[in-house]
């Protein structure tokens, strides 16, 4: 039996108004944690009717490794009050690669703002050919800050290790601050020798503007000194965005944001989507509380032992 593109995407659509409470618990859960990371990437939409029309709308991602929390929301542009709107009470840490989009969260909000060590690495990597002698030595000392999280991660892994976050971050202090100190000297030196506008130059701007950012790893040993998680989770929908090419509507960007979230998350719990949606999907409607129903209560009650033997 072929069933017509138009019915499966209004099954879609109805699928993902069902599980907004679920979408809405998830979001509770992650605002009440104490990190946030946070990407977007440019999602196009359908404007009207006829489907004649497309606009750009941005599909962002805010992720809480710890907590296995993935979420997504669609905003019908790249303007600040989208991280600002979703965000609103969250006050732990917001880690970005410092894009505008981001400041009127970070300005208005009652949370910290860290930046991300592998954005400034990758601005000096792509000026490399321009200037070898700079950028050779910013990927030296930005690449021996990472040698020290190594470090503190395989102490932290060792069998019976008593290696904890007071430990990692004395590690910091006394290993990862002088070099942090190194890479200022050498930019306030820089930024007086090169072109502001030339690619070593911009570079520099970027590591001097993000400066305040970057360095609040040194008081916080739980905090990342990149946003690569953020970014492994926008590659769901970036690999998906060169099959279905655009969204049919605003609508349909929403719907999208809520099973990109639900999906993913069951991923980092190392649950099977589809058996975790056909289960939910009964259950919502006959009025079980949601709380009971997201990821990690789901799989609990599936692990436990009158499950088990049953």
């Amino acid at each position: 039996m072929e069933i017509g593109v138009a019915s499966l995407c209004d099954w879609v659509g109805r699928m993902a108004d069902l599980l907004r409470p679920i979408y809405d618990g998830l979001k509770t859960e992650l605002l009440a944690g104490r990190l946030i990371q946070s990407d977007d990437t440019p999602v196009p939409y359908q404007l009207d009717t006829l489907k004649a029309r497309t606009a750009t709308g941005y599909l962002w991602t805010y992720l809480c490794e710890s907590s296995k929390l993935v979420l997504y929301d669609f905003t019908p542009s790249h303007s600040r009050a989208g991280p600002s709107s979703f965000m609103s009470g969250f006050e732990g840490t917001l880690l970005t690669d410092g894009h505008a989009s981001y400041n009127e969260v970070v300005q208005c909000g009652n949370l910290i703002h860290a930046g991300c060590w592998a954005h400034a690495r990758r601005k000096f990597y792509d000026a490399r050919l321009d200037d070898r002698r700079r950028c050779g030595q910013m990927l030296k000392l930005i690449q021996e800050l990472f040698a020290v999280e190594r470090r503190a991660k395989e102490a932290r892994e060792a069998p019976d290790s008593p290696f904890g976050d007071a430990d990692h971050l004395a590690l910091r202090r006394a290993a990862s601050a002088p070099l942090v100190a190194e890479i200022r000297s050498c930019a306030d030196a820089w930024s007086l020798e090169v072109l502001p506008r030339s690619a070593v130059g911009k570079a520099v701007g970027y590591l001097l503007n993000q400066w305040h950012p970057l360095t609040r790893f040194l008081d916080d040993p739980t905090l990342p000194l990149h946003n690569n998680a953020s970014e492994r989770a926008m590659r769901h929908v970036v690999i998906g965005r060169r099959n279905w090419t655009f969204a049919g509507s605003a609508d349909g960007g929403h719907r999208a944001a809520i099973i990109y979230s639900i999906v993913v998350t069951c991923r980092l719990h190392g649950l099977d989507p589809f058996a975790y949606l056909r289960d939910v999907i009964d259950r919502l409607p006959r009025g079980e509380d949601p709380a009971i129903l997201l990821p990690a209560a789901w799989k609990a009650d599936q692990l436990a032992p009158t499950r088990c033997n049953s």
